[in-house]
């Protein structure tokens, strides 16, 4: 059998894993904002989320996995960094779960790679704080 013909049978098999690690990227930010999550369940999701989304090496250009998370999650993400245990409607914590959600922010932050990518970061984070303002 030829090569060419073993490749045309193996080709059918590839599947594209960017589709599933994107629902499970999405599955973890929606575990974060969740009442029904323990804080170590938090922890666990932060600590997943920290190894898997910024680049391992910034000489990678692909950063779109950071994208995705500044996009979708850094609103559930500084909502984790914002809470406050002594209030009733507080999330499950653990001590280091701020600290985890603080260690995200920073990573993602440095793995952007231009001034607008930035900027978007940046806007969300004002916009959040803005928000947030209003209901105090």
């Amino acid at each position: 059998m030829h090569l060419r013909q073993m490749w045309g049978a193996w080709g059918g098999a590839y599947l594209d894993t960017k589709k599933d690690l994107k629902q499970i990227t999405s599955h973890l930010l929606d575990m974060l904002v969740s009442k029904k999550v323990s804080g170590q369940g938090r922890d666990q999701a932060l600590n997943l989320l920290n190894k898997n989304v910024p680049r391992k090496d910034l000489a990678i250009h692909d950063n779109s996995r950071t994208i995705y998370v500044v996009d979708n999650g850094l609103r559930k993400i500084l909502k984790v960094v914002g809470q406050v245990p002594d209030l009733p409607s507080c999330l499950p914590l653990t001590d280091n779960t701020r600290m985890l959600a603080s260690i995200l922010i920073n990573k993602l932050y440095n793995d952007l790679r231009c001034d607008p990518e930035r900027d978007h970061f940046r806007k969300i984070c004002e916009e959040y704080i803005t928000v947030c303002k209003l209901f105090l």
